[in-house]
């Protein structure tokens, strides 16, 4: 699985990891006194809204972000640590590349992996959450007699992963049909188990997080437990998840993760987790076969 770490991409993800320990760092000291005196409410009303703007972000002075979620916001210390990164390399590639990528790409999943609840062994980088749905689907033997399930809330690029494997497998794409006000959580567990029930070939299930159109809060943990009572795959599309909910995901009981860090965490473009449950790891494929092929998830 580690022929995920290319050298076209290391770079990039590396730094980005390590620049999130940022949220790691204010996360872990929540509770402490030394944030408390920190953050004071007074450096709150001074920090947020127009100065954190204009101080920390690069933005441009007419630009107002409504839509954050899209594409994130780099801060400038997030962008210098990265630039400071990337220089490293280039003043020596072959150092970098054959001696000390793997250690700083260990040391970032640590970092993050204390973050989101996960065993080191568990987790790795990729580029995005549309690789990573696309790295789980093609790491499961799908038959036409299969059956993978989405819903109409389930995010274009999740759909469209689905797709592509039903065309190559000729398995089936089900979708369960969500209709506005959803009264309570209870009626949500009760669609997928409907269609559980209702369609016992379904082999694997992509289940948002927060859904990105709607940001909508699914509740995925009774989900996971019926999909896994019925030996169902369940695919966690967390990608609003990391720096907007306090994450537990060896607890979790997902088969697999994937989150963006560079949305609600931070990060520069180009860094997203990628979760796999012990009991699929083994079967788990990076889609490209590289350099780091035996070193491990």
């Amino acid at each position: 699985m580690s022929d995920i770490i290319n050298r076209s991409n290391i770079t990039l993800a590396a730094s980005a990891a390590a620049c999130g320990f940022v949220l790691y760092s204010l996360l872990k000291s929540k509770n402490s006194e030394q944030k408390k005196e920190f953050v004071s409410q007074n450096s709150i009303k001074r920090k947020f809204g127009k100065d954190i703007r204009e101080n920390d972000f690069c933005y441009d002075h007419h630009l107002f972000i409504l839509d954050h979620g899209s594409y994130g916001g780099v801060p400038k210390q997030v962008l210098k640590a990265m630039i400071n990164y990337v220089e490293k390399v280039e003043r020596n590639p072959f150092q970098w590349n054959l001696r000390e990528v793997l250690h700083h790409w260990r040391a970032s999943v640590a970092r993050v992996a204390e973050l989101v609840g996960s065993s080191t062994d568990n987790l790795t980088f990729v580029l995005n959450a549309t690789a990573g749905v696309i790295t789980a689907l093609r790491s499961v033997k799908f038959s036409p007699n299969d059956g993978i399930l989405i819903n109409n809330l389930t995010y274009p690029s999740m759909q469209y992963a689905a797709n592509e494997i039903a065309q190559e497998t000729g398995c089936t794409v089900y979708s369960i049909e969500f209709t506005f006000p959803i009264r309570n959580s209870e009626e949500v567990v009760e669609k997928y188990r409907q269609m559980f029930d209702e369609h016992p070939n379904i082999k694997f299930v992509i289940i948002d997080y927060i859904v990105s159109s709607t940001a909508m809060l699914i509740p995925v943990k009774p989900i996971i437990k019926l999909a896994k009572e019925r030996n169902i795959i369940s695919f966690i599309d967390g990608a609003h998840a990391p720096g907007q909910l306090e994450l537990r995901l060896d607890e979790l009981g997902c088969d697999y993760f994937t989150g963006n860090m560079h949305k609600w965490a931070f990060t520069p473009r180009g860094c997203a987790i990628f979760y796999a449950n012990p009991s699929v790891r083994s079967q788990t494929r990076s889609l490209i076969v590289s350099h780091y092929r035996y070193n491990g998830f």
